[in-house]
């Protein structure tokens, strides 16, 4: 029987779609007595989910604007991980318990038991512009790829319960969550030496990073 937690929808989501997932989850939580101590206090929730949503409106700001929306993104996603956990750890399978919190509940239906096997290194092509291609093998038994571009020195990224955890502060990276074989990045800084990693997974998991490939933007 497969346990019923919170769907984690933000994770293919837009940016203002993530915002309203946390939001949400402002409101349901708001004096809900099942959670009395959320793991992550609901002012800080909304502070971070009004970050992403003026992130959002500035992207076309040159590259600080781009990278505020990149660090929002991972800033937010980081509480909604954290919150996510907490609100499964209470409601223990129990999908009315969850939609209460105001996350969603996953199905309840059956998932792929075995996670994939590690993908390969991919392939990366660069351009002008600091725009790359990405492409990987097909992984038997992979829905989803997820993709980490290091933008500096590659550092170490563990996965639990088919979350990726980064050290703490470290902003040097960026996450594709539920991409496909191939994939296509811009607004990379020029003339850097980075690092491409995927992760195959479906609904089971994640499997371990790839070898990781270095490239050079142009």
């Amino acid at each position: 029987m497969n346990i019923i937690k919170v769907l984690h929808s933000w994770l293919n989501a837009t940016a203002l779609t993530m915002a309203a997932i946390g939001e949400a989850s402002v409101t349901g939580m708001t004096g809900n007595l099942l959670y009395p101590t959320p793991a992550v206090a609901l002012t800080d929730m909304t502070t971070a989910c009004t970050r992403l949503t003026d992130a959002w409106n500035g992207r076309d700001n040159g590259n600080a604007g781009k990278q505020e929306l990149k660090d929002a993104t991972i800033a937010l996603v980081a509480l909604l991980v954290k919150q996510s956990q907490y609100v499964d750890g209470i409601a223990k399978g129990d999908a009315a318990k969850i939609i209460s919190s105001g996350f969603q509940a996953t199905s309840g239906e059956m998932h792929p038991s075995v996670i994939p096997d590690q993908a390969p290194a991919p392939k990366v092509e660069s351009f002008e512009g600091g725009r790359i291609k990405l492409s990987a093998k097909v992984v038997h038994g992979a829905t989803s790829y997820c993709w980490i571009i290091f933008t500096g020195v590659p550092f170490e990224i563990s996965i639990v319960n088919d979350h990726l955890i980064m050290p703490a502060g470290n902003t040097g990276a960026i996450v594709v969550p539920a991409g496909g074989t191939h994939e296509g990045i811009s607004g990379l800084d020029s003339l850097k030496a980075m690092h491409a990693g995927v992760i195959a997974r479906n609904a089971a998991g994640m499997a371990a990073i790839s070898p990781l490939v270095e490239f050079h933007t142009m």
